[in-house]
């Protein structure tokens, strides 16, 4: 959570990305919003990885580190599957 605080308090003015954003009037949709969206859940794995959530300013950052313990080590292989890391 601190590291995302962080990015917003030095990124003070990035805006969310255009396919991310909802077009619910004409010229919305004119400007770009909602554009080329993928719906992660209809993907086979519900899950797509060259998707950028992030604006571009920000990159790939990842604010989540899950521990090693608990549900939380299951998270942490989820993720390494995602990105390729982890057994297929």
């Amino acid at each position: 959570m601190h590291a995302a605080v962080a990015a917003i308090k030095e990124n003070p003015k990035v805006e969310v990305p255009l396919h991310l954003r909802n077009a619910p009037t004409a010229l919305m949709k004119d400007q770009g919003y909602g554009v080329d969206y993928q719906y992660p859940h209809d993907s086979a794995d519900g899950y797509l990885p060259e998707i950028q959530y992030l604006p571009e300013e920000l990159g790939m950052c990842n604010f989540y580190q899950p521990t090693k313990r608990g549900y939380e080590k299951m998270i942490a292989e989820r993720m390494a599957f995602w990105k390729g890391e982890g057994d297929r």
